[in-house]
């Protein structure tokens, strides 16, 4: 009877299988292994298609397989021979918009030696042009290091990625109930609706195709990925289904059991109230587990399976899945595996990272193989770090450490952060330090650096997961400074592909005395949505920050927010803000030094959620800006504004607070000064704005100083009469700002103005508020006693040399005191000294070097006003000065200037700074594409003259800093490269200013180059005067009239004349161009030149020379030059170069050789002309053609010209029997004589030939021509008329009259004349001059002539009134005859004493064609013989001292 049950049940249990597996039907399944192996995927198959129709370089791979031979490779590059679109195909699935599907493929994602990482996604539609229109969702596999995402409903999921190994991927479909559900390696990942799209939370819900795409969205990523095994099939819904979709086994100490926890979920339509549940541990099965407790569908429970004690060698690849759910078989096997990898037992204790030491129990050799430590083993107690001093070229990347809390925590220490450096260009990886729902770490005394310039998104330090209490103490974190986009130095987002990505992404995070410098953000921290406040207690404190390209702080979304004491200066853009704070909760902003270029602090929203539970603060911050509002509030509610400073010197409001949902505001003791606006604006009534507002102190220099809800009020009696509840004890005036960037105060006005009731117990700088003895504070962030002594009005530095400069002071005292450090250091940590009268030379300073200057008055002993300043300087650059802008951030648009330069006008037309992109993003048909420094190449840095404003010839100057010029250096070389590309191109002058004195050395006018992208000019000019002084490069840049007249200038240099200088200037072999022929054997041959101004004697001053040559061949090779024998034993002069051969290389092959040369040489005291890059294309060789006429009058010459030829030429004439080379001429024309019938062609390359011209002469008879009358003599202006007669015509010829051309005269032409008009003249009238000329006659046939058909007569034509001569003196007396001659000229002089004479004979040009000097005792007479000259007009001159006088003389 047992077995009639038992076989029942199974009966049962197969029938159930069989149908559900009957449901399961498999729709497309490809293993690719039926198509030809490397081979273009998309001709072979018809299921994968081109995105849009186009082939792309899709290919079937035999790199890496699955199973069988082939795989898909989806890359950015093509099979030799190819030029397609990267790989995009697109697989169809037949618009399903009902059902249930499962997609399974396999997908292979290398990392040795290549970043690399590959893409796909779903999408809902395709047109008709096979053209995805609506993504379901995108998946990003990046590289290794980076973190993978799945993007659903615009926000991104992370995938644990694993690379080199195939990883099997499922997509569950499920249409009928709007579902999908992604695992990946058998994890599941995410579930979301199936109607979601990638970046929305609304779309179709239907299934329509797979795209495949060459796409990794990482920085420096390499797209390649492989994909094999592709399952596609209908499933039936499931009854029984569960699986594993998590396994916790928490950090153990050495000799602890730990226990094994399998998270299991019910994804079947049945409760699940039985189970197995299976495991093993590097593939050695454990003891099963049988679990007995109802799971409903959809649920999922945390099941302790029992302890484990783990032995033997970690880490322990675990592996868990259920079986006999429900005592029957779980036929949905894609969700039912999970897998964990464990460590050994958990750290404790101290540690060290040190790559000098071997490594041990206790010391690590890198961060990378601490942080993965501590991922896979946790800690069973603190964990103290210490780092070795050095430079790490790696990344940190900490996932979730097991085992930290408040008491057991990671403390990182360097010890020192100029000693530990942790740097690196973050090609591939998008932070130098990760750390993803990691808590209670401290890394602290390090330096973090990265000179990545690219514009992806990349981090200093980037926390996500919900990390927590951890901190970031005395470390500096420097990205680049000329970043203009994607940098962020601490950030906190959901994944590192977007800083904006929000999310549960970091709560108690602490950085403190930190240095955050460069980048595009300073701070940057996501939270998780408006409304939703889980980002919390996230603290910044007294940090200083710098060099940011768009915000110091951008903050969204977070509650009990605090920034604390920050300095945020020198933001490079325009448009940068100090703090942009959208959404915030209970922050609290305190004692912070803002100076921005637009708003100081922005906040919107602050407070505006239902549960706020405390007032926000913001109190004691000084706030200075220069392009928009000190202070931004957008819909504030329920903050303390007290005790703060706001400056601006822009034509908007100190303070600004605007929206309809304002409310209670308690603003008081704050000092509010706007230039050019009102001090104070709101756009709601002040009874629902403000609790309290009073005790202020407002000034502008403009018309109105306040403006309440749109009414102006030009003073504040104006508005204390139109209202009597706020501001009754506000003032108005100057509070007396120690200058526009630091708002401390020097004066009295406001001195104990301030509500003394506030509970503000210190200012911004830590002083007693009040001070002490004292009851009355004073507004605004400084708390201060009025200076008995009162400040100097103001003080400057002038004259900075090497390593002094002068310092001078206006003020009412004989005594000051003075303090210098360098730029940005401490206060106090510089020098001081003493100021007898009002100036003092201070020396002991460094060359190249930006300082502060601040100066007090000394009144008595003890008696000192406050310090006033900064001012700052640069002492002086030496020779050589080198600047090629490329330490510029791009878009500096102002002072100050990186090392020391400034200009003069921050409005256009003004000087910018640019980085080039290859295109000008930021001028229309003006400016370069590119800079000088890296051309033609895009990303160098170059300066340009900005016209988008101004009027014509206004203008704008760019000085350098001082340049100290030694002593011995009499002339100097100073060169500079322009490019003036523009329809209305101003002008740039070049000046040289010594201590105010300007000399110009160079004026370039109008347009230069024809197009943007032509080459830079360069300018180069010798200077002398100049030694033992400072000058200063001034460049003044005039507008033209209109917008599109942008220079530039870059790469300036001013160096000694006398400097050695060896420089790469040209590849000499083998060259481009249609003239060269090329072989298996090509000489490469580069040019090296003397380009300083002493000579270079190699055997002292040893060159190596590098070339690396890639493209269609791959080689590299060095030359050692280590004496003269190249250049003949010499030593090799200035100006002068030698040939450096490298060998022969084979150029037979057609494509492009790029050849990079590069030169070492210790003495070479310029760098930037030692290196040549050039590309070589080799194209086939041709003969082409040959153009000319086919005709020609018989031994007439004419010019053949060779087209469309490739090679070397050699001309060539058919002889009767063989072509016969012309000349061994190889120029593109020569010119012919052809008196018979002739043949032409080129050979280029001595092998291929062009086509053949046929030339045929033509003869036509010449017409004799007589002299009727040879000579015409009349008056000046007359007529006169000479004739010529054809004494032999013929029959079907026609003649044409006509002269040489005459100067001064009027020609009439006859033109062509028939055979019966021979007698007829031609005239010439109007003569001044004896003219000598010519008249001809032609003939011709169809109005072809030959030059031998022309026949000529000369004619004389006479002005009878003579020659006047021109006289400046009327003594002595000089006679020249016969005039005219034919050459030879008498000539005497008379003269009362003997005296020399200078002569010297012009031409009617001006050209002195003779000259000398004689000597005239009274009477004097020569022969002069001119019959060497042309015929013509001549002026000979006489000149004695102040005598001069000139004849005319006529050779004819």
């Amino acid at each position: 009877m047992k077995k009639q049950y038992y076989l029942l049940c199974f009966l049962l249990f197969l029938s159930t299988f069989l149908s559900q597996e009957a449901k399961a039907q498999i729709l497309w399944q490809d293993d690719l292994d039926a198509f030809i192996s490397d081979t273009l995927l998309e001709p072979q198959s018809p299921d994968w298609i081109g995105w849009g129709n186009v082939l792309t370089s899709t290919y079937t791979s035999t790199d890496f397989a699955f199973n069988g031979s082939n795989s898909i490779k989806i890359w950015n590059a093509n099979l030799p021979g190819n030029v397609l679109a990267l790989s995009d195909v697109i697989r169809k699935f037949g618009d399903s918009t009902a059902g249930r599907y499962l997609l399974k493929f396999k997908v292979y994602v290398p990392s040795v030696g290549v970043a690399a990482g590959t893409y796909w996604n779903i999408l809902h539609s395709v047109n008709a042009n096979n053209v995805g229109t609506e993504w379901a969702m995108q998946i990003f596999l990046r590289p290794k290091g980076a973190i993978s995402t799945i993007q659903i409903g615009g926000v991104e999921y992370p995938i644990p990625a694993r690379f080199d190994d195939w990883v099997e991927v499922a997509h569950v479909f499920d249409l009928d109930r709007d579902l999908h559900l992604f695992f990946y390696d058998g994890k599941f990942i995410v579930q979301q609706p199936f109607s979601y799209q990638a970046f929305a939370t609304s779309g179709l819900n239907q299934l329509s195709a797979i795209d495949l795409f060459a796409e990794c969205n990482s920085p420096g990523c390499v797209q390649l990925g492989y994909f094999d095994d592709f399952l596609f099939k209908r499933l039936p819904d499931p009854q029984n289904d569960a699986g594993i979709t998590d396994i916790t086994i928490p950090a153990y100490c050495l000799g602890d059991s730990t226990p094994v926890i399998l998270r299991v979920k019910n994804w079947g339509f049945n409760n699940i109230d039985t189970l197995t549940l299976n495991w093993s541990i590097n593939g050695v099965l454990q003891s099963p587990f049988v679990y007995s407790t109802i799971i409903s569908p959809a649920s999922e429970f945390d099941i302790p399976i029992g302890n484990h004690l783990f032995s033997g060698q970690a880490p322990y690849q675990i592996k868990a899945w259920p079986s006999d759910v429900n005592m029957q078989q779980d036929t949905v096997y894609y969700n039912d595996t999970s897998r964990t990898v464990v460590g050994g037992p958990a750290l404790e204790g101290n540690y060290t990272i040190d790559p000098s030491q071997p490594a041990s129990s206790t010391n690590y050799t890198s961060f990378s193989t601490l942080m993965e430590e501590l991922s896979l083993s946790g800690i069973c107690s603190s964990v103290y770090i210490n780092v070795a001093p050095g430079i790490y070229n790696e990344t940190i990347k900490l996932e979730s450490v097991d085992g930290t809390n408040d008491s057991t925590i990671i403390s990182i220490d360097g010890g020192d952060s100029s000693l530990v450096i942790l740097e690196n260009n973050l090609a591939g990886q998008n932070a130098l330090v990760s750390l993803n729902a990691v808590s209670y770490l401290t890394i602290k005394n390090m330096t973090f650096k990265s000179n990545f310039a690219g514009a992806s998104e990349h981090f200093g330090i980037h926390f996500s997961g919900a990390s927590s209490n951890d901190s970031i103490v005395d470390c500096r974190i420097l990205l680049n400074p000329n970043n203009t986009a994607g940098g962020n130095v601490i950030a906190a987002s959901a994944n590192l592909a977007s800083s904006f990505a929000e999310g549960i992404n970091a709560s108690d995070i602490t950085v403190i005395n930190c240095e955050l410098n460069g980048g595009y953000y300073g701070v940057h921290f996501e939270g998780n949505g408006q409304g939703n406040y889980e980002n919390k207690r996230n603290s910044f404190i007294n940090n200083k920050m710098q060099n940011q390209f768009f915000y110091g702080f951008f903050m969204d979304d977070q509650d009990s927010l605090r920034i604390e004491g920050n300095t945020i200066t020198r933001l490079r853009n325009t448009i940068t803000d100090g703090l942009f704070i959208q959404d915030p909760m209970n922050f609290k902003i305190i004692a912070n030094f803002i100076n921005a270029k637009r708003y100081g602090i922005y906040i919107s929203n602050a407070n505006s959620m239902a549960f706020s539970t405390i007032s926000a603060e913001l109190i004691n911050n000084m706030v200075t800006t220069s392009g928009s509002y000190s202070l931004f509030l957008l819909e504030p509610i329920d903050i303390f504004i007290w005790h703060n400073s706001f400056y601006t010197s822009s034509n908007l409001e100190a303070v600004f607070i605007s929206g309809t949902l304002s409310d209670s505001l308690d603003f008081r003791n704050n000092i509010l000064f706007s230039e050019n606006a009102a001090a104070l604006r709101t756009t709601i009534a002040d009874s629902l704005l403000f609790l309290k507002l009073d005790n202020n102190v407002y000034h502008t220099n403009g018309t109105n100083l306040l403006n309440h809800n749109g009414v102006n009020h030009t003073s504040l009696a104006n508005y204390q009469t139109a209202q009597s509840n706020f501001d009754i004890r506000s003032l108005q005036g100057d509070p007396g700002f120690t200058s526009s960037t630091d708002l401390h105060i020097v004066g009295t006005f406001v001195n104990n103005t301030g509500d003394n009731f506030l509970p503000v117990n210190v200012d911004i700088d830590g002083d007693p508020r009040p001070f002490p003895f004292s009851t009355d504070v004073d507004p605004g962030a400084d708390e201060f006693d009025p200076p008995l002594c009162p400040p100097p009005s103001n003080f400057y530095t002038s004259n900075p040399s090497l390593d002094s400069v002068n310092i001078v002071v206006n003020g009412n005292s004989l005594e000051y005191q003075w303090e210098l450090i360098r730029e940005g250091a401490l206060r106090g940590s510089g020098s001081f000294g003493v100021i007898f009268g009002d100036s003092v030379r201070v020396g002991g300073l460094n060359a190249n070097t930006s300082y502060e200057v601040y100066v007090r008055e000394i009144c008595g002993r003890g008696d000192t006003s406050v310090w006033i300043g900064p001012i700052f300087f640069n002492s002086a650059f030496g020779i050589p000065f080198i600047e090629d802008f490329e330490t510029f951030p791009s878009r500096v648009l102002g002072n100050p200037w990186p090392r020391g330069w400034t200009s003069s006008s921050t409005i256009n037309p003004k000087w910018e700074s640019l980085t080039s992109t290859g295109f000008n993003w930021s001028s229309f048909a003006t400016g370069p594409l590119v800079d000088h420094t890296l051309s033609p190449i895009a990303g160098g840095t170059y300066v340009f003259l900005e016209t988008s404003g101004g009027v014509q010839g206004s203008f704008s100057e760019f000085t350098s800093p001082p340049i100290f010029v030694d002593a011995s250096y009499d002339s100097l070389d100073f060169s500079f490269w322009y490019h003036m590309h523009g329809a209305s191109m101003g002008s740039l002058e070049v000046m040289v200013d010594t201590n105010g004195v300007r000399n110009t050395v160079a004026t370039i006018v109008g347009q230069q180059q024809v197009n943007q992208g032509d080459a830079w000019i360069q300018r180069s000019l010798i200077l002398r005067g100049y030694a033992g002084k400072n000058v200063r490069l001034v460049f003044k840049g005039i507008r033209g009239s209109s917008f599109t007249g942008d220079l530039a200038i870059d790469d300036i240099e001013l160096k000694s004349f006398d400097v050695l200088d060896a420089s790469l200037s040209e590849l000499t072999s083998p060259k481009n161009g249609v003239n060269q022929c090329y072989t298996a054997n090509e000489t490469v041959i580069v040019s090296l030149k003397n380009s300083g101004s002493i000579p270079i004697d190699f055997s002292i001053d040893t060159a190596m020379l590098f070339l690396d040559i890639s493209g269609t061949i791959v080689s590299s090779s060095s030359i050692l030059v280590a004496d003269n024998s190249l250049n003949g034993g010499l030593p090799l002069a200035p100006n002068e170069e030698i040939n450096i051969d490298f060998g022969t290389i084979n150029t037979s092959l057609f494509g492009a050789y790029e050849f990079d040369f590069s030169l070492a040489m210790n003495s070479d005291v310029n760098s930037s002309n030692d290196s040549l890059s050039q590309i070589v294309l080799i194209a086939p060789t041709s003969g082409g053609q040959v153009l000319g006429p086919d005709s020609s009058c018989s031994g007439d010459t004419i010019v053949l010209s060779a087209a469309n030829y490739q090679g070397e030429l050699q001309w060539q004439s058919w002889n009767g029997t063989a072509w016969v080379n012309l000349f061994n001429d190889t120029l593109s024309t020569i010119s012919v004589a052809p008196t018979t019938i002739s043949e032409y062609r080129v050979l280029a390359c001595g092998t291929e030939e062009s086509d053949t011209l046929t030339i045929v002469p033509v003869v036509i008879p010449q017409a004799n021509l007589v002299s009727n009358t040879d000579s015409a003599i009349g008056p000046c202006g007359a007529v006169l008329t000479a004739r010529g007669v054809v004494s032999n015509p013929q029959v079907g010829i026609n003649y044409r009259w006509y002269t040489d051309s005459i100067v001064g005269s009027e020609v009439v032409d006859t033109g062509y004349i028939s055979i019966s008009a021979l007698g007829d003249t031609v005239k010439f009238s109007g003569q001044i001059n004896y003219i000598d000329t010519t008249l001809w006659v032609e003939s011709s046939i169809n109005g072809i002539a030959c030059a031998n058909s022309r026949q000529k007569v000369s004619l004389f034509l006479q002005c009878t009134s003579g020659i006047d001569d021109v006289f400046q003196s009327n003594t002595p007396e000089i006679a020249i005859y016969p005039n005219p001659s034919s050459g030879q000229f008498t000539l005497e002089l008379k003269t009362e004493e003997s005296t020399p004479f200078n002569l010297s004979l012009r031409s009617i040009t001006g050209k002195i064609v003779y000259s000398s000097t004689i000597q005239v005792n009274r009477d004097y007479r020569e022969e002069l013989n001119f019959t060497g000259l042309a015929k013509g007009l001549y002026f000979l001159e006489f000149q004695n001292g102040g005598f001069i006088q000139t004849k005319k003389l006529i050779i004819h």
